[in-house]
């Protein structure tokens, strides 16, 4: 589960395992462990909280995984360009609606209420797209469809280790 700051490089992904009650209902409702995304830029992370915030490189060290994406040098630059234009930006609590009545109501969306803002596993989509990487096709991403991306490169936790007996 922890990972090593010293390894993330700009447009890594870290999926956090649910914690607390909102963390717990995201995850039961998307039938997976992580309940957050944040990604990582020039030096820390930038996350969808209550707005678009920088974080500390190890603020889920001990309650994250750490995800790679092959990108090019260029495509990291744009990839944090995009995410610094967003810090600032209030969080998108109308997706979070949104992904409940898909989740849970099996209420069929398409396209998100209001665009300009981003949610954790949107701010993630976005930033990569703005590199011309397309990390999911779902039209409302979550933290269970980027972790699914076939683009991630690590060991998703439901995965069994190779070569290991029971």
């Amino acid at each position: 589960m922890a990972y090593s700051v010293n390894s993330l490089q700009p447009g890594d992904i870290i999926a956090v395992y649910a914690r607390g009650p909102f963390g717990a209902a995201v995850s039961w409702a998307i039938a997976c462990p992580y309940s957050h995304i944040a990604v990582v830029s020039d030096g820390h992370l930038v996350e969808a909280l209550a707005h678009v915030v920088r974080s500390p490189l190890g603020k889920y060290r001990r309650t994250g995984d750490h995800y790679r994406i092959q990108l090019s040098d260029i495509q990291r630059q744009e990839v944090v360009a995009a995410l610094e234009s967003k810090v600032g930006q209030r969080y998108g609590w109308e997706m979070v609606a949104q992904d409940l009545a898909r989740d849970i109501l099996h209420i069929p969306i398409v396209v998100r209420l209001n665009s300009r803002t981003l949610d954790c596993s949107g701010l993630a989509v976005w930033a990569l797209e703005q590199a011309g990487v397309t990390l999911t096709h779902e039209p409302v991403p979550s933290p269970a469809s980027v972790v699914n991306s076939p683009l991630l490169i690590g060991r998703r936790p439901w995965e069994s280790a190779a070569g290991v007996s029971a």
